[in-house]
């Protein structure tokens, strides 16, 4: 029986897959060109998406996710386009 080709690994959807050849490697999921393959076991990509798993102290927080930087910087974004809306044309406060 022939050896197995390796797994590849993509760190845009993280997910394992035999990547599309065309010419260069892509994900087969979700055609994401940062793909890598699994060749040893010791250099695992895998390891870091799924985030440091060392105990965090008060002295160290851990860093805020960056799906709640995006959530506050849309609200910001939000509220600056509410009070534009606010303004009149000319570009003064119609209070």
């Amino acid at each position: 029986m022939p050896p197995r080709e390796p797994m590849w690994y993509c760190h845009e959807c993280h997910s394992e897959m035999r990547p599309l050849m065309v010419p260069d490697p892509v994900c087969a999921s979700c055609h994401g060109s940062f793909v890598e393959k699994l060749e040893n076991s010791e250099d695992d990509p895998r390891q870091f998406a799924l985030g440091n798993t060392v105990d965090h102290n008060d002295d160290n927080p851990p860093a805020p996710s960056i799906d709640a930087f995006l959530l506050s910087l849309q609200a910001l974004m939000d509220r600056g386009m509410s009070q534009r809306q606010r303004l009149r044309p000319d570009g003064s406060s119609p209070v």
